[in-house]
């Protein structure tokens, strides 16, 4: 009787042990999910910060070099057959970028700046070489880059340039000065949360800028377009 009582009392106190440790395990899988609702969040959140501040910074590194080898093409004259600005993103900008970059994104603007009739060439240029986007009021203008806006030509160009593009260059004229420009318009993941966005055709985007001011060698002509 007494071994069946201490049986008894064993299961009972084994029993009750049990159901402490699932109690525990309970309240510490509570505690867990609970702490996670928190601090999950927070750590993503800055975890596509990083990646999106890291892309920028990668897509900007391969836009400046895709526009120093364009703008070189066209200095020497190796980018005559590109009469427009979607020919030139296709045949130059486009294949600079190898293949990093979304083609549908890219736009251009290329300009011949009048050298002697303009007695504000140098705020010329450098309005059109410091980075600045052609942008207002959170809205960015492509009107003169091959894409959706009603944007001018900058105060110095030569006016027979004035769709916003020219191939220049002759060997049988004087050395132009030619502003070329690109704007590529990245995808954003996080919006405004991490820099500016701007407003362009009814959706948000992030917009980035890379020029490039060079005066054109001596070469042969044989551009078939609007000339500068």
């Amino acid at each position: 009787m007494r071994f069946a009582s201490r049986l008894v009392q064993g299961f009972g106190w084994a029993s009750r042990s049990s159901v402490r440790r699932r109690l525990s395990r309970a309240g510490t899988g509570g505690s867990v999910m609970l702490e996670f609702a928190i601090v999950g969040p927070v750590f993503f959140i800055l975890l596509f910060m990083v990646f999106e501040i890291a892309y920028n910074e990668f897509s900007q590194a391969v836009l400046d070099s895709a526009v120093q080898a364009t703008a070189r093409a066209i200095e020497v004259g190796n980018a005559q057959t590109a009469t427009t600005q979607s020919a030139l993103v296709t045949q130059e900008l486009c294949p600079n970028a190898l293949g990093l970059l979304n083609c549908n994104n890219l736009f251009v603007r290329v300009e011949s700046i009048n050298q002697s009739a303009c007695p504000g060439i140098t705020a010329d240029l450098w309005d059109a070489t410091d980075g600045m986007l052609p942008s207002s009021g959170g809205v960015i203008d492509l009107g003169y880059y091959g894409g959706t806006g009603t944007g001018g030509p900058t105060a110095c160009q030569n006016a027979s340039s004035t769709s916003g593009f020219c191939v220049a260059g002759s060997s049988t004229t004087a050395p132009e000065l030619i502003i070329l420009s690109a704007v590529y318009m990245e995808p954003t993941f996080l919006g405004g949360l991490v820099q500016r966005t701007l407003s362009y055709n009814g959706g948000l985007v992030r917009a980035q800028f890379s020029s490039a001011a060079f005066i054109t060698e001596g070469f042969a002509q044989s551009y078939t377009g609007t000339t500068c």
